[in-house]
């Protein structure tokens, strides 16, 4: 997993990338934010969320699947969010 911050990045840009697709609107820890997969990844071992800072800027998440999991049924954004409800929480608006 990997998550960054960013006080600049604009979530238009991760909207209208190239190549970015299956956006879905979700809610995690009380706040507003997205979903996303690449195009490339036909296996659906990655998912991004986005969460917007009140002040400009976003979190970047960004969950893979180990090759060590034993649950390959649970689609990627789907733990995306599950992971992000527990960190999301701690990141500042």
């Amino acid at each position: 997993m990997i998550i960054s911050t960013s006080a600049t990045a604009a979530v238009d840009q991760f909207r209208e990338a190239p190549g970015n697709i299956d956006f879905q609107d979700v809610i995690v820890a009380d706040r507003q934010g997205f979903t996303f997969r690449e195009e490339r990844d036909e296996n659906g071992t990655f998912c991004w969320l986005i969460v917007p800072f009140a002040n400009g800027g976003a979190l970047n998440m960004q969950v893979d699947r180990s090759a060590f999991t034993k649950d390959r049924t649970t689609p990627m954004c789907e733990w995306a969010v599950r992971i992000g409800n527990v960190l999301v929480a701690e990141a500042p608006r």
